[in-house]
């Protein structure tokens, strides 16, 4: 996935995801608020519902804590 690094540049970014069997592409507009914030979790948006349970939306800008990300992305 492309990243956002410094001064706007885009860095590739690899992810795993444990025990991910699927991807899904859905309307932004089927996510709401989980009604629930957690200042530990700033990556953590809203919840859609599909039949196999909920789905959670990831904002990647916010992944890596600041300290984390200037170190893998230094310039």
């Amino acid at each position: 996935m492309k990243y956002p690094g410094v001064a706007d540049a885009q860095r590739a970014l690899g992810l795993i995801a444990e025990k991910a069997t699927r991807t899904v592409r859905l309307d932004p507009a089927t996510f709401h608020e989980a009604g629930v914030a957690n200042g530990e979790t700033p990556y953590l948006g809203p919840v859609a519902r599909d039949a196999q349970g909920l789905i959670q939306w990831l904002t990647v800008p916010n992944l890596l804590p600041p300290h984390v990300r200037n170190v893998l992305f230094q310039t």
